[in-house]
C-alpha cells in the first residue's frame, strides 16, 4: 500500500476515534445529578427513573436532569442507596443519599453496569453486567454483587456460583436470596434461591414457567405475581405500574394517559384502599418509624403505614 493511502487511513481512523470520544465525553458532561438548595429535598421519581430536587415551599420539581438515556435506579424498600448511569456511555456508579446530599460510593467502568436487586438487614445486592464494544451484554458474566452496609460501602464481592443467569428481580428472606431469571427457551421466568452467607451454596430452582419476573416478600414469605395480579397469602391484588409492600400495606404507583402518577395505599388484611394522592412525584418511607413522607405537585403529606 502506498504511503499516502496509509496516512489517509490513519487520519480517517483517528478522526473516527476522536469523534466518538468527543460525543462520549459530551454525553458524560450532560450526566449531572441535582444538588438540593435550601428548602429543597432530593427525591426519586419512580416513572421517570430520575433523582430530582423538590422545592418544599413551591411543592414542585426544582431540578431534574432529563438527558436521554441517563437514569437512576432504586431498591424496592426505597432505601438511601441508588445506582446511576447512562445506557449509552455506561459509567455507572453507586450513590448514597446522605443528609439530602448524593455521595458516590463506588464507580464502574464504561463496559459495566450496576443495578439494584435486593436488600437484607445488613447488605445490599446488585446485578453486575458486562458489555462488549457494541453494547451487547456478556450474559455469561452477569453476576450478583454484595455490599455490606455495616462497614464500608466500597467493599463489593460477588455471590459465589451465581453467574450467567438473566436475573431481573430479587428479595432477601433471612439468609436466602431469591431471584427471578428469564428463561429464553420457554419465554418464561424461574425463581431460584441461594444462601448468600454460604460460599458452597448453589442456586436452587424454586418455581418455573412463570409469566412475570416480579417478586416481593410479606411477613418473611416469598410473594409471586403474574402479569395482572400479586398473590399475597391467597389474596389477589391487581398490579399497579410500580408495587411495594411495607408492613401490612401494598403501595402502588399507577400512571395515567398524561403520565401523571397516582399513589395508592391498600391494606393487605382487608384489601381496602386507605390512602391516595393524585399527581404524586415521589415518596420516602421510614421503616423504623413506619412513616411515609409523600410529595406531590402542589401538596405534601405524612402518614403512618399500617
Amino acid at each position: 500500500m502506498n504511503n499516502w493511502k496509509l496516512k489517509s487511513v490513519s487520519i480517517i481512523m483517528l478522526l473516527l476515534v476522536l469523534t466518538s470520544c468527543g460525543l462520549k465525553d459530551k454525553q458524560i458532561e450532560q450526566d449531572w445529578l441535582p444538588i438540593a438548595k435550601q428548602d429543597e429535598r432530593v427525591l426519586y421519581h419512580q416513572y421517570e427513573q430520575k433523582i430530582f430536587s423538590y422545592d418544599m415551599n413551591e411543592k414542585t420539581v426544582a431540578s431534574l436532569n432529563d438527558t436521554l438515556n441517563f437514569y437512576q435506579f432504586n431498591f424496592k424498600d426505597n432505601s438511601k442507596i441508588f445506582t446511576s448511569g447512562n445506557s449509552y456511555t455506561n459509567n455507572y456508579s453507586i450513590l448514597e443519599l446522605n443528609n439530602n446530599e448524593l455521595v458516590e460510593v463506588a464507580q464502574f467502568g464504561d463496559s459495566e453496569g450496576i443495578f439494584p436487586l435486593a436488600t437484607s438487614d445488613d447488605s445490599y445486592f446488585f446485578i453486575h453486567t458486562y458489555y462488549d464494544d457494541n453494547g451487547d451484554e456478556y450474559v455469561e458474566k452477569r453476576e450478583v454483587l454484595k455490599m455490606d452496609n455495616t462497614n464500608s460501602y466500597d467493599q463489593l464481592s460477588p455471590i459465589p456460583n451465581v453467574y450467567g443467569y438473566m436475573i431481573t428481580e430479587g428479595v432477601c428472606i433471612y439468609n436466602t436470596l431469591y431471584f427471578s431469571a428469564y428463561e429464553a427457551e420457554g419465554d418464561s421466568y424461574s425463581i431460584y434461591s441461594v444462601d448468600y452467607n454460604n460460599s458452597d451454596s448453589k442456586p436452587q430452582l424454586v418455581h418455573k414457567d412463570l409469566d412475570s419476573p416480579n417478586i416481593y416478600k410479606y411477613n418473611n414469605e416469598l410473594v409471586l405475581s403474574d402479569d395482572l395480579y400479586i398473590n399475597i397469602q391467597n389474596k389477589q391484588f391487581e398490579k399497579g405500574n410500580e408495587n411495594y409492600i411495607y408492613n401490612n400495606s401494598l403501595v402502588q404507583i399507577t400512571i395515567d394517559s398524561k403520565k401523571d402518577l397516582k399513589l395508592t395505599i391498600i391494606s393487605i388484611s382487608d384489601g381496602k384502599e386507605y390512602y391516595s394522592m393524585d399527581n404524586n412525584l415521589g415518596f420516602v418511607y421510614d421503616p423504623d418509624a413506619g412513616t411515609m413522607f409523600i410529595y406531590g405537585d402542589g401538596v405534601t403529606d405524612e402518614i403512618t403505614i399500617k
